[in-house]
């Protein structure tokens, strides 16, 4: 139900704009951390809010509904990490801590102190973990179809599954 009143919202701010920047017209390049590459796109103007993808997706998801943000928001449109344009990393380390760290290498790039987070599937460990460490860069988070672990999830599928 949620994609559904997603797509919804997302035709609606559609038919209402004006002066949208299409998500192939975006500026993009690579952010080069420690262990990876991270590719990002971005576009608008206000305040900046990040676009964190699932997996096995990449940027090219938010092409609906990130020229509609950008009418109000700068808004970044990352590739995690091994996905989309962005590098695999040499360590092989996809953990959401680690993952976090290269969210935080973007904002960082782009001189970034504060922003919304908008994180769909397995960008949601990350992000999860990047408002953990730094409190105050995360103004206000939203996750979407992903259940975070440590809240007792857990139990109720290891119950199912005996």
């Amino acid at each position: 139900m949620v994609p559904f009143k997603l797509l919804l919202l997302s035709i609606i701010l559609q038919l209402a704009a004006t002066d949208m920047v299409p998500f192939d017209d975006w500026l993009y390049q690579r952010v080069a951390l420690p262990d990876v590459n991270i590719y990002i796109r971005y576009a608008g103007t206000g305040p900046p809010i990040l676009l964190v993808h699932g997996y096995p997706q990449h940027s090219l998801m938010w092409h609906t509904i990130g020229p509609n943000l950008a009418q109000n928001y700068t808004v970044i449109a990352v590739d995690i990490r091994g996905l989309g344009q962005s590098t695999i990393p040499s360590s092989y380390d996809f953990t959401s801590a680690t993952a976090s760290e290269d969210l935080k290498g973007v904002l960082d790039f782009l001189n970034i102190n504060q922003t919304y987070l908008v994180a769909h599937d397995k960008g949601n460990g990350q992000s999860a973990a990047l408002n953990a460490k730094y409190r105050s860069l995360v103004k206000r988070a939203a996750y979407t179809e992903y259940v975070l672990p440590g809240f007792g999830y857990e139990r109720v599928f290891l119950q199912s599954s005996v």
